[in-house]
């Protein structure tokens, strides 16, 4: 914007209180003209408005303009033509920044209207005769053209390209940018914005490169004269600073959207699917291609059969509102004839086993049942209960509708309606006997598993593993609350264990149905992994005692000694007995008996039918006729009522021998006194660890 003197501000103030007007007075901005004045009467004459010069009225008129998207319109129009009476609104004057004006435009008629044109309204700087964004008007030969000029000049006219038909309603948008400088003011025009959104891009823009306006202070409707001025309606004149304050969404009421009876959902059985609306007078049309639906399709007019999955889309439409739009998914199971099929579909979805499945599993936790057939298992987990009819193991189930998902590697089915009464019962499934290796690949089904141990020496409890073999991969899982064994003790001997495969990402789990499922074999048992090694002189004993016990047994328990050493090492006794398949736990007592100074060595077997062999090494050491040193550490020790006593670390080695060098006992020595009863009498020879002393008794 250029620089304002003194002198030009002096006039302007002059021009403001002489100028000649019919009406005084300026509005604030923004401000709305809904022409709300009565009909017949002059534009000129209404409250704000102001003659500019003489002719023809710009006459008030019956009827109003509106464009969509647009608040509604509201009191009349005006119209014009030709030659006439000029009006100007007056605002509140704004020296910087950016002025919007828009209007609703209709060309009626181009009556002489030539390809020159005239502008017809504007911007107008003070109330003199300087105006700025004017806004042109043409014939091209069919229709019209719409143009903006920065001032008034023809040639500087920035026309819109294309042609523009009567009586079609148009939102124009005008603004004028005040830019510091004296011939560089902006002006810009968009044609049919869309009302509500942020400015777009303009139709057309240019800039000025003649004298720019000092000011704006008012609204220009002008009539120029007959081949400049065709038939011009508008109405709904706004004007203000800011590009929302000249283009405010209309609030337009929506039809209420489609509802469907009965909604989304998997179904098992054939549908007649009734569309409502709650908006009055509305239509329904639809489609069931999966096309948008419109008035062209399909009208609603009685319920619509549906049979296979299938989506219908419905539009709701009453004339001046804004459609309502809704769809309604109906799916219908894949049909799958065998339990192998669910398992190789590539997604998870909506099936119906068509073929039989035999029940091996149930739970009233979360209602979970495993079914099988010829070619595969899996979970049926129906924590909703849709399943109500009771069944037993060995139950056929026929017809099985429901989804299927992966949970944590293990397909799952959850149902979606009863399939009802068994079709048969008292089917035998045969577990398959599998490889512990082998059951991550048969989850579901009914297996049996030879000879394993089970960790853990305490009671099964609820919804914890147990490793089969010391595998964390391939456990006993205590799935579910109602499992009659869990509180039970865990079989400490080997099993041969019937269940179904349960899979939790990489570990198999074993879920044993009942107690039944569990299976001991024959076991025998020695508490002690390792025997400890026998000290003994040459032509004395020394013994240690081990404990033996078996389960599940089907004849007593054979204790044998073999190897070349075997003859040093006699036992207590060579037979365990057992009584209805167990032993119980039996104190054998080893007794070494060396003949000569070195080492030996035997192994200890232990036999019984159907279990097998238990082995242990045993191990002595023999030394010389007292195995004293013949130099040692003294001892304390003392005899008191034929008990030797004395203080010794725990674990140190006792060894007590009589006047001839016959070892006595042996033994190994408590945390602080120690009271060892002894029977011979006279002089004996106290060793512990490495110290000596003779006690008489």
């Amino acid at each position: 914007m250029r620089r304002i003197t003194f002198f030009k501000t002096l006039l302007v103030a002059i021009v403001l209180v002489v100028g000649s007007f019919s009406s005084w007075g300026q509005v604030t901005l923004p401000n709305l003209d809904p022409i709300n004045y009565t009909v017949g009467q002059g534009l000129q004459t209404q409250a704000n408005w102001t003659t500019l010069n003489s002719g023809d009225n710009i006459l008030i008129s019956t009827g109003n303009l509106s464009y969509p998207g647009l608040v509604g319109s509201t009191g009349s129009k005006f119209t014009f033509d030709g030659a006439g009476i000029d009006a100007a609104k007056l605002f509140t004057q704004q020296t910087t920044g950016t002025v919007y004006y828009s209007f609703l435009l209709n060309i009626t008629s181009l009556g002489s209207l030539n390809t020159t044109g005239g502008y017809f309204t504007g911007l107008n700087e003070g109330t003199g005769t300087s105006y700025g964004a004017t806004v042109w008007l043409r014939s091209d030969g069919i229709g019209y053209d719409i143009g903006i000029n920065p001032r008034t000049t023809a040639a500087n006219t920035q026309w819109s390209s294309g042609t523009t038909s009567l009586n079609n309603t148009l939102l124009v948008v005008i603004s004028y940018q005040i830019v510091s400088g004296l011939t560089n003011d902006v002006v810009k025009m968009w044609v049919n914005p869309s009302p509500g959104s942020t400015e777009p891009t303009p139709t057309l823009t240019t800039t000025n490169t003649g004298v720019d306006l000092v000011n704006l202070n008012r609204i220009l409707i002008r009539q120029d004269g007959s081949t400049a001025t065709p038939f011009i309606e508008m109405d709904e004149l706004r004007i203000g600073t800011n590009w929302t304050d000249v283009t405010p969404a209309a609030t337009v009421l929506a039809v209420d959207a489609p509802s469907f009876i009965p909604g989304s959902g998997n179904y098992i059985n054939d549908q007649n699917v009734t569309l409502s609306t709650t908006t009055v007078g509305a239509d329904i049309y639809y489609t069931t291609d999966g096309s948008t639906p419109d008035a062209t399709k399909t009208k609603y007019v009685s319920s619509i059969p549906v049979n296979s999955t299938t989506t219908i889309k419905a539009v709701a439409i009453k004339s001046g509102m804004v459609d309502g739009i809704n769809s309604s998914t109906y799916t219908f199971p894949t049909s799958v004839a065998t339990i192998a099929a669910l398992h190789a579909a590539t997604t998870p979805g909506f099936y119906k086993l068509t073929g039989e499945a035999i029940l091996t599993l149930k739970s009233t936790t979360r209602n979970a049942k495993y079914i099988q057939d010829a070619t595969g298992a899996v979970i049926i987990d129906d924590a909703s209960t849709i399943i109500t009819t009771p069944y037993n193991l060995g139950d056929g189930i026929t017809g099985l509708s429901g989804t299927t998902a992966l949970y944590n590697g293990m397909l799952q089915f959850t149902p979606v309606a009863d399939p009802g009464t068994a079709t048969t019962t008292g089917n035998a499934v045969v577990p398959m006997e599998l490889p512990l290796s082998e059951l991550i690949n048969n989850q579901g089904m009914l297996v049996k598993v030879k000879d394993v141990t089970i960790t853990g020496t305490s009671n099964f409890a609820a919804s914890t593993s147990y490793n089969m073999n010391a595998s964390s991969s391939t456990v006993i899982r205590t799935q579910y609350a109602d499992l009659d064994y869990i509180g039970k003790a865990i079989p400490a001997a080997r099993q041969d264990i019937t269940g179904v495969v349960l899979v939790y990402n990489t570990t198999a789990q074993l879920v044993p149905r009942s107690l039944a499922d569990f299976v001991g074999l024959p076991t025998c048992f020695v508490a002690e992994s390792t025997i400890p090694t026998l000290s003994a002189n040459v032509g004395s004993s020394a013994t240690q005692d081990i404990n033996i016990s078996g389960l599940n047994l089907t004849s007593d328990i054979t204790i044998t000694k073999s190897g070349t050493d075997a003859g040093l090492f006699s036992l207590s006794t060579s037979t365990v007995p057992q009584t209805a398949g167990t032993a119980t736990n039996t104190v054998v007592t080893i007794t070494y008996t060396p003949s000569a100074l070195g080492s030996n060595t035997a192994t200890l077997t232990l036999t019984s039918a159907g279990a097998p062999d238990v082995v242990r090494t045993i191990n002595g050491s023999s030394s010389g006729t007292t195995g004293l040193a013949t130099s040692h550490v003294s001892l304390n020790v003392s005899s008191i009522n034929g008990n030797i006593v004395f203080t010794s670390a725990k674990g140190e080695s006792i060894q007590i021998f009589n006047a001839t060098g016959q070892r006595l006992i042996q033994k190994l020595a408590v945390e602080g006194t120690n009271s060892i009863p002894v029977s011979a009498k006279g002089v004996v020879l106290v060793k512990v660890g490495d110290r000596f002393a003779k006690v008489i008794l």
